[in-house]
């Protein structure tokens, strides 16, 4: 009995998800509103995704180590054999359910909408307090930083930056939520300005059209950088302190003034 129920749940389930099938391509948008489903066969390794469903059975196709492209169809009557997997596209958040019962778990409790009201949330305050940094020396302290984090978890003297898409960079630098930003485009053409220049200036190396890699010299891009700064600070501490001296010596000379004045009367 319990086996038909558990059959019963993941087949209504199945056709809750179809009613919104992802399509095969689709933008990171607030918009979104789809599910894929998946069975997944634990005695053979197999995966199935799921397109569509008949009076018998379901049609989709099976994983092939790359790719989904080998047609099969699964008959009802066996869905006890498979385990049900559902990823939920809400707005820019990804929900994924392993088995049925966290699917209906996380229908029943509204996961998805809540999880959008609290990205919602999050964009506008990101919206509100994000500045814009387009500083050449921004840029490559951040990208320096990540290949550095990167390293941490490899082989840290083997590893060497890897050539990544303006997208990509434009992702580190700023979170995905610059994707929703409503000064995206003007953000992202004034980005790529910047990795062009620093490609021309020999800190970073432009591998292809879209596509760019850190270079060493982007060291000593920074270190200059910040000797500049040091300098610039010891240079403005100074002028405060010869501004103070000044001041000083001009109250301390009309004080002298002042009680010669007063002395000769």
């Amino acid at each position: 009995m319990f086996e038909e129920f558990d059959r019963q749940l993941k087949l209504q389930a199945i056709k809750r998800s179809l009613k919104k099938v992802a399509p095969p391509q689709f933008p990171y948008a607030d918009s979104n509103d789809y599910y894929v489903s998946h069975l997944n066969n634990k005695a053979d390794a197999r995966i199935f995704l799921i397109d569509t469903i008949t009076k018998d059975s379901l049609l989709g196709r099976l994983w092939n180590g790359e790719c989904f492209d080998i047609n099969a169809d699964i008959p009802l009557k066996s869905l006890q054999l498979w385990e049900l997997e559902i990823t939920r596209f809400y707005g820019y958040s990804q929900t994924k359910c392993q088995g049925v019962w966290d699917f209906w778990l996380t229908e029943l409790t509204f996961a998805p909408q809540r999880s959008w009201i609290k990205g919602r949330l999050t964009q506008s305050y990101y919206n509100a307090r994000t500045r814009f940094r387009h500083e050449r020396v921004d840029v490559l302290r951040k990208l320096v930083q990540l290949h550095l984090q990167h390293a941490q978890t490899q082989n840290a003297l083997l590893t060497t930056p890897e050539p990544k898409s303006i997208i990509q960079l434009l992702s580190d630098f700023y979170g995905n939520r610059i994707y929703a930003h409503p000064q995206l485009d003007e953000v992202s053409a004034r980005f790529r300005l910047v990795i062009e220049s620093l490609a021309a200036s020999g800190d970073l190396k432009k591998a292809n059209l879209h596509e760019f890699q850190l270079e060493p010299q982007a060291l000593e891009t920074i270190s200059s950088y910040e000797q500049d700064e040091r300098r610039h600070r010891d240079s403005v501490r100074q002028n405060k302190r010869l501004f103070w001296i000044t001041v000083i010596i001009a109250i301390a000379t009309a004080l002298q003034a002042y009680s010669a004045f007063f002395s000769e009367s």
